[in-house]
């Protein structure tokens, strides 16, 4: 199993970004000062009295020295979002009695999904139900394995360290995390200014760091309305690295607005040269509601031309290959073994378990998605009916999600795979589809796998739609023959009609 915990909380909301995630601010509308972060004030506490989360937050120095440590995340590896037996209790289960006193009443006046908050009211509260959410899941799935642990958000990097060692502490105590797990954290390069910060994360058990840069050029992370400038990325970067983080990812966006073609490439050089072990390389794009969407839209900004996107993209990749990283996934590169496991258990199907206000998870076949609202969520869990919601995922779905989740990685579609899921046979079923691109260069079939070329990743949401619609067709058409076939068989011989 893979676990996520989505941590929502941002400085300020990015003008691309539609991911859910909190605004927290301080008094009157500013950036909250460094002791807004440590211990909360004596109104914010449990009504039963000291709690796991005021423990865990007591104390704790702030994530950094400056206020700009509140900071947005893209939050583009989450997708969008994841031992030992416990020495102890794995802390208060959902109906803990003080879950309906102090913490309920800081939910509700900071619960809304876009209202902003005080630091003092809401870290308290989200750790507090993020430990009772835990808990519950671990009555339910009992000493469950897991794999990988991604923390993503909104900006995770907001954490305290010292939190964010309490959470893995509690994760360890309730489920069985595979020795030499995968730890990832999201982190914005201005919550990482210096080694001691970056120290203080791998310390708490964090040996994965994924840095949303974005852009290393100001005038484009200022059209973005990124909290940080490229001199911050480098500086973060070179923190991580100087505090000893190995595995460290970096998260660009090319097809920018005003983005030209060489700009991409000569920030690509630049990225090299630093040596990170993965890098994310997405193309922008435009979700509806967001400020830069509404810009686009009006034509006081443009994109680049589709021609010069497509240009950004297949020459990007064969840089980047050129210099080592090995596309493993239509938008991820890595060094020779740093390919993110977390993302790549996403793509081949494995179950996982998100934590945290808008979560989605997938086990067994069943699939929900937690509240979105802080309040909402907080009640689900307290209640014990998060989760309540799930829904049985029928054959079509996880047919049309085994393909595209195969298809966006350079592994590619293993066809008997398909077989084992619907009887049928993937080729025969695509037939002239498959013939079609393979005649034109978008697709490869090799050792029983159907994978996209580049050409056809360029392209890849066409061609998973012509997937789609023919899938559907023929397992629609199936389960209704089948239907009839009932029917008209009748009742079984001394069965009652």
């Amino acid at each position: 199993m893979l676990l996520y915990i989505h941590v929502p909380f941002c400085r300020r909301k990015c003008r691309y970004c539609a991911f859910h995630s909190l605004p927290l601010i301080g008094e009157g509308g500013t950036s909250p000062a460094p002791e807004a972060l440590q211990t909360p004030h004596a109104d914010t506490a449990i009504t039963a009295g000291p709690t796991a989360a005021s423990a865990a937050l007591a104390g704790v120095a702030p994530v950094t020295t400056s206020a700009q440590a509140i900071s947005g995340q893209d939050g583009h590896t989450s997708t969008k979002g994841h031992g030992v037996p416990p020495e102890s209790p794995p802390g208060p289960t959902a109906n803990a009695a003080g879950m309906s006193g102090g913490i309920a009443g800081i939910v509700d006046r900071a619960g809304g999904a876009m209202r902003s908050c005080t630091p003092a009211e809401a870290l308290p509260a989200y750790v507090e139900t993020l430990f009772s959410e835990l808990a519950l899941w671990g009555d339910r799935l009992g000493n469950a394995p897991v794999e990988t642990i991604f923390f993503g958000g909104g900006t995770p990097s907001l954490l305290p360290p010292h939190v964010v060692a309490a959470i893995l502490d509690r994760v360890h105590r309730t489920f069985s995390v595979a020795p030499g797990a995968e730890i990832s954290l999201e982190a914005n390069p201005e919550s990482l200014s210096n080694r001691q910060q970056a120290r203080a994360l791998y310390d708490a058990g964090v040996n994965r760091l994924s840095l949303g840069v974005q852009a290393l050029d100001d005038a484009l992370l200022h059209l973005m309305g990124r909290p940080h400038r490229a001199r911050d990325a480098i500086r973060a970067f070179n923190a991580a690295r100087d505090a000893g983080f190995t595995n460290i990812s970096l998260d660009f966006i090319w097809g920018l607005p005003g983005q030209r073609l060489r700009q991409w490439l000569d920030q690509l050089r630049e990225v090299v040269r630093l040596r990170p072990e993965h890098l994310s390389c997405y193309g922008l794009t435009l979700e509806e509601g967001t400020p830069l969407t509404a810009d686009v839209e009006s034509g006081s900004i443009a994109l680049p031309v589709e021609r010069e996107q497509a240009a950004m993209f297949m020459q990007g990749a064969e840089r980047l290959e050129e210099a080592g990283y090995l596309q493993y996934e239509i938008s991820n590169f890595a060094r020779m073994g740093f390919q993110c496991h977390h993302n790549l258990g996403y793509w081949e199907g494995r179950d996982y378990l998100g934590l945290g206000p808008s979560a989605t998870s997938t086990i067994d076949g069943l699939r929900w998605t937690n509240p979105y609202d802080h309040g909402a969520w907080h009640e689900s869990v307290r209640t014990g009916r998060i989760g309540a919601d799930a829904e049985r995922l029928d054959l079509t779905v996880r047919v049309l999600e085994l393909v595209m989740l195969r298809l966006r990685t350079t592994r590619g579609l293993r066809v008997k795979a398909y077989r084992e899921l619907t009887g049928r046979d993937f080729l025969r079923d695509h037939k002239p589809l498959v013939h079609l691109l393979h005649r034109n260069g978008l697709v490869r079939i090799r050792d029983g796998y159907l994978r996209l070329t580049r050409n056809g990743m360029l392209v890849s949401n066409s061609i998973l739609e012509r997937f789609f619609e023919r899938s559907e067709t023929l397992l629609t058409l199936e389960s209704t023959e089948k239907t009839h076939e009932t029917r008209m068989a009748g009742p079984i011989s001394g069965d009652t009609p």
